[in-house]
């Protein structure tokens, strides 16, 4: 079925839906920007995740007439997910691929940016300085180190190029970061 063209009004439902999306977009952003005291422009990386963690959150969360949600209507079962506050600091755990095994006395854990589910895997999304990531583990911090600025902003990353600089791909599930100690060593072999 069509709607006539320049009527809104006839796609009342949808158009409810949008504003009701839009007001949460605005509050999530709101509340970011006065957890670090800064302001998140709208250019910035981390608001085409916004936009993706508002509809994410709705669909989730917004308990409709029949006192159930649109993915308990869908999936005929609630998200039970543990969740972030979207833009929280939190501790990650990697995702483990066949070809890339840690070594027993590596780094576990390591700090990033709660940027949302992918809600096909139900993998957590975490941004970090050089790109958005994949998780199966997340911890949170202690409420006192949850929010930094400086944490916030440096996340690279849009919902289209994860990584900048390689293309439209998934998000990875790690992102290889060369340290100079292993440079080093690499040339002594």
């Amino acid at each position: 079925e069509r709607s006539p063209i320049g009527e809104s009004q006839s796609n009342g439902r949808v158009e409810r839906c949008i504003r009701s999306i839009g007001g949460q977009i605005r509050t999530l952003k709101d509340a970011l920007e006065f957890k670090i005291k800064s302001i998140v422009p709208a250019t910035h990386p981390l608001m085409t995740w916004l936009v993706q963690w508002a509809s994410f959150t709705h669909s989730r969360c917004q308990v409709g007439r029949d006192r159930s949600t649109p993915y308990e209507r869908l999936k005929c079962k609630k998200f039970t997910r543990a969740i972030a506050q979207f833009g929280e600091r939190v501790l990650y755990k990697e995702i483990r691929e066949s070809t890339n095994k840690k070594e027993k006395l590596d780094v576990m854990w390591l700090r990033g940016v709660w940027l949302g589910v992918d809600e096909h895997a139900e993998e957590v999304l975490i941004g970090t300085d050089e790109g958005v990531v994949r998780a199966h583990s997340v911890k949170r911090l202690a409420v006192q180190d949850r929010w930094r600025k400086e944490s916030v902003l440096a996340v690279k990353g849009t919902t289209e190029e994860p990584v900048p600089g390689r293309g439209v791909i998934p998000a990875p599930t790690a992102i290889r970061v060369e340290i100079e100690s292993e440079k080093q060593l690499l040339k002594l072999e």
